[in-house]
């Protein structure tokens, strides 16, 4: 890895486009939860999203922010333990990625085709950070073109009544949603291993205002084509948007275009993943750095290994998120909240009126 520092604009949008992938794979929550209102999940976690922008800013590069606020020992602890949930979201996700792959190819496709592939490209694309971050700018105005002529071509297939009237137990929902919304940080925490120079040239409270209003449009699109009780039943919703387009004889063709497009998505994510925790392993081992390869490995590995389904739905729809809320938004809180907590300790007057040493 070479030292390089990408701008503060470059890390969004390589978290932006990472965010995508997970964001269309957890859909039928706020569905779930919030039937035809779950496009009010994203507007509603809006004024927490602003405020975790502030607490992330504030923390800094990740293993060393951790280090900073927790000190030595408990910032080696705290980026242990993100290595470990990135060890885990890169299994999940992976078998994901698999799996949307192999709804394009049938039934013969082999999930361990697409895991290796994925790991060699990841790999690939973590060598150099610069080459990552340039990568990411493509796959970024790659994926939003794709998703905004997505949602054009789906409009004409809106069925309104899949969204009005919302009831009284729908609004109930909404708040649930939007910490659904909130579990998306887990992933995003990760852009935060990726060093940036010129905090100043860009907004991140612009980019979340963006992203969230992208989410809420994306949800209604999906929630109003098909219903929120068919959601829920549906693999990949936002794969079958196209079929509501009206192109009689090109609706697999779209399916896989489309989920090829989103491939990039799920590629800049597992790239994040797969370098934030190598670096992570490096922080935790400097002796150790060309071995830095091995989380993205093991995670890659453990993927192949997961089942497609029974008990892993608990894992994917219970733990994960309330993990990602953790890492996302829990720790990175409490470790400005401990670091403000001991500069206040430091500057705090004795008993005798003295200030502590």
């Amino acid at each position: 890895m070479d030292g390089h520092k990408r701008s503060e604009r470059e890390r969004l949008e390589l978290t932006v486009t990472a965010l995508v992938p997970a964001a269309l794979g957890m859909l039928a929550v706020p569905a779930s939860a919030a039937g035809r209102g779950a496009c009010l999940c994203p507007v509603l976690a809006l004024p927490a999203g602003l405020w975790l922008c502030r607490v992330w800013r504030r923390l800094g590069e990740l293993p060393r922010g951790l280090e900073r606020c927790f000190g030595v020992t408990g910032g080696k602890a705290a980026a242990l333990a993100y290595l470990l949930w990135g060890g885990f979201l890169l299994a999940e996700n992976g078998r994901r990625c698999a799996r949307r792959l192999l709804l394009t190819v049938g039934e013969g496709g082999s999930p361990w085709l697409f895991l290796g592939v994925i790991l060699a490209l990841a790999l690939w694309l973590g060598r150099r950070e610069d080459a990552f971050a340039r990568t990411g700018r493509i796959f970024f105005l790659a994926v939003t073109v794709t998703l905004a002529a997505v949602l054009i071509l789906a409009l004409p297939g809106l069925r309104w009544e899949n969204l009005l009237p919302v009831g009284g137990r729908e609004l109930a929902g909404v708040p649930f949603g939007s910490v659904w919304v909130l579990s998306l940080s887990g992933y995003g925490v990760y852009g935060l291993c990726l060093p940036a120079e010129g905090r100043g040239e860009t907004r991140p409270g612009r980019w979340t205002v963006w992203s969230c209003g992208g989410l809420s449009v994306l949800t209604l699109a999906v929630v109003g084509a098909f219903g929120p009780a068919l959601v829920l039943e549906m693999d990949e919703p936002f794969l079958y948007l196209l079929g509501g387009v009206g192109l009689p004889g090109a609706f697999q063709r779209g399916e896989a275009a489309l989920a090829a497009v989103l491939a990039l998505g799920d590629l800049t994510l597992l790239t994040l993943l797969s370098w934030g925790c190598g670096r992570l392993w490096r922080e935790l081992l400097p002796g150790r750095k060309k071995s830095a390869w091995v989380p993205a490995a093991v995670g890659l590995l453990a993927a192949g290994l997961i089942p497609a389904r029974g008990g892993v739905s608990f894992w994917t729809e219970r733990i994960a998120p309330a993990g990602n809320l953790i890492f996302g938004v829990l720790l990175p809180a409490g470790a400005v909240l401990t670091e403000k907590c001991r500069k206040y300790g430091k500057g705090k007057p004795t008993s005798c009126g003295e200030s502590s040493p």
